[in-house]
């Protein structure tokens, strides 16, 4: 799909006619936003700037036992990055699970809609192409998406990148760590970092998310840093609150039938 065809396709929630004949229709279920509406209702208030973990030591951080003071919440860095923490238990899911997820998603916005049937409307490969083989096929590879976050819609690119790149070393825990870089869609900027990692538990899996808003912007194809906004100018990316809520949302949505959408697509 070129960029133009991705600006051209429509933008609704949902399925309409031709998406209903898909093979995977039947998982399209609403969501229940009561249990991320309470944690964010709980978490309303921003976390102190002191106690949110830098970025650069966010593998350390996460490869470690444990858990830690603020799994789920939302607030900024002293240089003004935006920053998102939310925590989602998932029993009966196992993380490989969720590399598949990232790989087999992306090739059609019927498949990205069953993720956040209410707020996710389009997906595609920046490459053209569709699913690819492999568990980890995703990285390397740029994901073109629109979607609500709470009250901001986005048009935005992500570049999935291989979690040695901040630093996690293969073997550190028992899970996988999905990890991205997003921008924009038509201009060669970077300006956020994006971190997921699922750990295995006793039931199954819980996912440990992490979003910086604004951390090291940058030109995509030469990695050098864009110029430094006004000060007081607002950081690209959503509200993070709302994004807290949203990504709690749609973690525990999937998570309640990844399993079984899993054994039946995963090659």
């Amino acid at each position: 799909m070129s960029i133009s065809e991705f600006h051209a396709e429509t933008v609704y929630a949902g399925y309409r006619e031709a998406d209903a004949n898909s093979t995977y229709a039947r998982f399209l279920k609403p969501e229940d936003p009561g249990w991320a509406e309470a944690i964010t209702q709980a978490c309303a208030l921003p976390l102190p700037t002191e106690e949110i973990t830098p970025f650069t030591e966010i593998a350390a951080t996460l490869s470690r036992p444990g858990y830690l003071p603020h799994e789920t919440g939302w607030g900024a860095l002293a240089n003004g990055t935006g920053f998102v923490s939310a925590h989602t238990p998932m029993p009966g899911v196992r993380p490989d699970m969720w590399d598949w997820w990232f790989s087999w998603h992306g090739s059609e916005s019927a498949r990205y809609k069953l993720w956040a049937p209410s707020e996710h409307f389009v997906a595609h490969w920046r490459d053209g192409d569709g699913e690819r083989p492999g568990l980890k096929s995703y990285i390397g590879r740029t994901s073109l998406i629109k979607e609500n976050i709470g009250s901001t819609f986005l048009q935005g690119a992500i570049r999935f990148v291989d979690p040695a790149v901040v630093g996690f070393v293969p073997g550190a825990f028992d899970g996988t760590v999905i990890c991205g870089r997003a921008g924009e869609v038509d201009a060669p900027v970077e300006h956020t970092w994006l971190v997921h990692q699922v750990r295995a538990t006793q039931d199954g899996c819980e996912m440990r998310s992490r979003f910086y808003l604004g951390q090291d912007p940058q030109f995509t194809h030469t990695g050098e840093p864009l110029p430094k906004p006004p000060p007081g100018a607002p950081r690209p990316g959503p509200v993070p609150l709302e994004l807290m809520r949203h990504c709690l949302t749609e973690m525990h949505h999937l998570a309640g039938f990844l399993p079984v959408l899993h054994a039946e697509f995963a090659a």
